[in-house]
């Protein structure tokens, strides 16, 4: 199963909560699993499990970490309407 398979689009949910929740799943993925992305932030797995979106407080350390590890998302894709397009650039 591919990280686009892992959710389900509800039509009652918000697009940019839809959008949200791929891009941390995307997130996940890139960085080798919640167990991975827990380590690097010094938090516990069962906490990055928990989480439906990021963070706000944890998207620019999320995607460093993701950057590190050569993935694509961005501060921007995790939290769109605090890190606008413009700031990942």
């Amino acid at each position: 199963m591919t990280f686009s398979e892992v959710l389900l689009y509800h039509p009652r949910m918000p697009k940019e909560t839809f959008v949200a929740q791929l891009a941390l799943k995307k997130a996940i993925w890139e960085c080798g699993g919640a167990a991975e992305l827990g380590r690097a932030l010094g938090i516990t797995t069962q906490a990055v499990c928990g989480w439906k979106v990021c963070p706000p407080r944890k998207a620019l350390a999320v995607a460093a970490i993701v950057k590190e590890k050569r993935g694509t998302t961005t501060a921007s894709d995790l939290c769109p309407d605090i890190y606008p397009a413009e700031f990942a650039a």
